[in-house]
Parts: C-alpha cells; sequence; structure tokens
C-alpha cells in the first residue's frame, strides 16, 4: 500500500467511486462535517489532480455505484430517509435522475459482472433487505436470490461470474457485524453461504484486482481496521474460503470508497474516526 502524492481538497466519506476511462469520480457521500452532499469530484491519477465535476440532483450518501452502459450512474442511498433514485452522469457532465430501485435502499453494493450491474444488501428504512437484483440500465430490474444472511454494508466484489458479499451488519453498527461469506452465482442468480471471516467485519470495502479479492478496513471485531486481506474462495469460485493479511493501510479506515483502474486499487477517503482526504492505491503487480 502506498498514499498517493495528491490528496481531495476536503474530506469524504461513505460516498461512491467509479472508474470511468483513465480517470475516477467521487460522487456524493459526506463532506469533512459529515454532512451529505452532492458534489462531484473527478480524481485523474495521470495528472495527480482533483477537480469539481458538477453536482448530483440529489445528495446522498452511502449510496453504490457503478458504470452501466457506458454511464456512471449512483442507486439509491441515504440522506434523512433512504431514497430510490438512480442518477446517471452524461458525458458532458449533466447528471439525469433515470430510473427507481424497486424499493428505496441505502448501504447497498454493487458489482458489474457481463454487462449486467447487480446490487446486494442494503436497508429500506425498516429493514434490512435480502433481496439481490440486477439491472442492464439502470431503469428495469430483476429480481434475484435471497442473501442467507441479510446485511448491510457488505464489502462486495465479484471475480469471472461470482459475486461475493464479505461481512457486513445486520442491526446497521459494528454490534451486528457478522463473519458470513456469500456468494451470488450471476449465472442462475442464486445466492449461498460459502464460508466466514475469522473475525465479524463491517464497513469494509472490496476490490478484484488481477483475478484477486482484496478487502479493506473496515470494523474488525468492533475496532476501525488498518488492515488488508486477500480473499480466496476456491479453484470453484465457490470455497473453502481463507482470508490472509497482506498488507496495512497508513491509516485505520473505515467507509472509504473504493475503484479500481488497470491493475491499481484506489482506497478514496473514509472515517478514522474523523473524515479523511487521503488517497491510497495498491498495485497488484
Amino acid at each position: 500500500m502506498s498514499a498517493a502524492p495528491f490528496q481531495l481538497p476536503r474530506g469524504s466519506a461513505r460516498a461512491v467511486l467509479v472508474a470511468d476511462g483513465d480517470h475516477l469520480l467521487l460522487l456524493g457521500g459526506f463532506n469533512t462535517a459529515k454532512q451529505t452532499i452532492a458534489e462531484i469530484l473527478r480524481i485523474d491519477p495521470k495528472t495527480k489532480s482533483v477537480s469539481g465535476a458538477g453536482n448530483l440532483n440529489a445528495a446522498v450518501h452511502d449510496a453504490a455505484g457503478a458504470l452501466v452502459g457506458g454511464r456512471v450512474m449512483v442507486f439509491g442511498g441515504g440522506n434523512g430517509s433512504e431514497t430510490a433514485g438512480v442518477q446517471a452522469v452524461g458525458t458532458d457532465g449533466t447528471v439525469t435522475t433515470i430510473g427507481k430501485l424497486p424499493i428505496p435502499r441505502s448501504d447497498l453494493a454493487t458489482a458489474t459482472v457481463g454487462g449486467r450491474t447487480f446490487i446486494l444488501g442494503g436497508y429500506d428504512g425498516s429493514s434490512v433487505r435480502a433481496t439481490t437484483i440486477a439491472t442492464t440500465d439502470g431503469i428495469t430490474f430483476q429480481i434475484l436470490g435471497n442473501l442467507p444472511t441479510p446485511v448491510r454494508y457488505p464489502a462486495v466484489a465479484a471475480v469471472g461470474s461470482k459475486i461475493y458479499a464479505i461481512g457486513g451488519t445486520t442491526t446497521g453498527n459494528a454490534s451486528g457485524a457478522v463473519r458470513a461469506v456469500q456468494m451470488l452465482d450471476t449465472t442462475t442468480g442464486a445466492v449461498s453461504a460459502i464460508g466466514a471471516l475469522p473475525q465479524p467485519l463491517t464497513d469494509a470495502v472490496a476490490a478484484t484486482v488481477k483475478g484477486q479479492i482484496y478487502v479493506f478496513g473496515g470494523q474488525l471485531a468492533g475496532r476501525i481496521s488498518d488492515q488488508v486481506w486477500r480473499l480466496d474462495v476456491g479453484p470453484t469460485g465457490s470455497g473453502p474460503v481463507t482470508f490472509e493479511p497482506v498488507a496495512t493501510l497508513p491509516t485505520p479506515v473505515t467507509d472509504a470508497a473504493i475503484a479500481v483502474l488497470g491493475n491499481t486499487a484506489f482506497l478514496v477517503g473514509g472515517e478514522s474516526p474523523s473524515v479523511l482526504s487521503s488517497i491510497t492505491t495498491l498495485e497488484v503487480r
């Protein structure tokens, strides 16, 4: 792990980070004062610069995002209450609300496989959501299987045709953190539990780099973690699960944002417990 030679102009946590071509877009989330904001920042690793890139139509935190059909999209999120809107960012920076999730949802996560974006976990304002859903356009959604353990704030990453939900919480805080590793088979829509972490983990983030899943920070056994783990899901992707520490973050961090460009994962912002402006990278050679 290494700290990038540049950082954000302000703190950021619980934001969405999406790779778009050769740059990253950081959308919404909390600012340094932990206020929900609509601002979009463009992060350019080549020029080592961060610049303003407009605003979302609705300020949200604890949303999820993905590149869908060539457009950056933000799904749901919270701002006083849970929201259902799907906000799409055009190539000219304009933001359009193009659709709605079937049910309002915050604290969710996404992964994209084969042109479809899958949404896992989250909270609808009264209950933790078990249902997984998929979309190819941000407008229509397919209902898939239920997580055996419904969770908020899971770390989510994909390898091949399978998506993994790692940890999360059943209560919205570390007291409800779980050890579960759950797998969504995108070819069938079925979801199953395939293993367990050594300790309960929530509010971490995950990324796939060169075919390997890495899990960053979060609240591990109730404490903000500075660890990076490599998650091995077995030769078929269905277990057994092993969880190996591979690096240490410069600062313990939870509720960061993550995206991958090439062979490098970018971990942006987060809480420690104050809101961070740092950008940290993990390059896998």
